[in-house]
């Protein structure tokens, strides 16, 4: 029975530390400062707490405070996702350029790009290549754009547009697809089936 309770009362002791690390990486992250990151225990929660306010302050500087840990290849990989993620939310492909490994800087500059037709073109994958061409109508809201997909996916993404723009009418007339406009109704909750 002896050895159950030391195990137990051992199971506590590490709760009730992460526990506090928790809280203190909670706090550090609050306060939004590198000094606090910078006091945390471990430097797993200080890559963690690091990661965390850059992209809060939108500072691709932080993400270089990411350091090696004994587990480098897991620290490295944080700093490339924190330079990543920011290039991508400010689509700045300028900031891949802090990233080592030549396959994931050029997918982070690829992510950073504005979306364009030579953007997608760039897509070897018919689905994905279509997919990108779809949002782009959507983003330009030019219904013109999905002529550009394959013949497979054409209608997809003409109904994908017009749904997501709420404008069934584009695709009321429409004799090279029946049956769009009332999926489209139906799919914009402006009629129940």
């Amino acid at each position: 029975g002896g050895a159950y309770l030391i195990e137990r009362n051992r199971g506590c002791d590490d709760e009730y530390k992460l526990s506090n690390e928790t809280t203190s990486l909670n706090n550090a992250i609050e306060k939004h400062t590198k000094e606090e990151c910078k006091n945390l225990s471990s430097t797993s929660l200080r890559n963690t707490c690091y990661a965390y306010l850059a992209e809060n302050k939108n500072d691709p500087s932080i993400c270089e405070s990411v350091v090696n840990t004994q587990d480098s290849a897991a620290s490295k990989e944080m700093q490339e996702s924190c330079y990543r993620y920011l290039a991508m939310k400010n689509l700045d492909s300028k900031i891949c350029e802090n990233i080592n490994n030549s396959d994931l800087k050029k997918g982070c500059v690829f992510e950073a790009t504005p979306i364009s037709i030579e953007k997608c073109n760039m897509i070897s994958d018919t689905l994905q290549k279509d997919g990108c061409i779809q949002n782009l109508a959507f983003e330009k809201r030019d219904i013109k754009i999905c002529d550009l997909t394959t013949s497979s996916q054409h209608k997809y993404c003409i109904s994908s547009y017009a749904t997501r723009t709420k404008n069934c009418e584009i695709v009321k007339s429409g004799t090279l697809y029946p049956g769009l406009y009332d999926l489209c109704l139906i799919n914009t909750g402006q009629k129940t089936q």
